[in-house]
């Protein structure tokens, strides 16, 4: 029982990883384009809000 937690908790944290490194590639893109780091998308904030739930659930 308790190594299904585990394999769980690790499961969800590989997810939260991967939320929360992906919602930089938006921002990197769009700083690319337009040349300035003031634009930020509500993309990148659901998903580093996601990645954050991940983690703290």
């Amino acid at each position: 029982m308790m190594e299904d937690l585990v394999a769980y908790a690790d499961i969800i944290g590989t997810i939260a990883g991967i939320l929360v490194l992906s919602s930089f590639v938006p921002q990197i893109v769009r700083a690319y384009k337009t040349k300035k780091m003031s634009d930020v998308s509500a993309h990148l904030m659901i998903l580093i809000a996601s990645g954050v739930a991940c983690f703290c659930g």
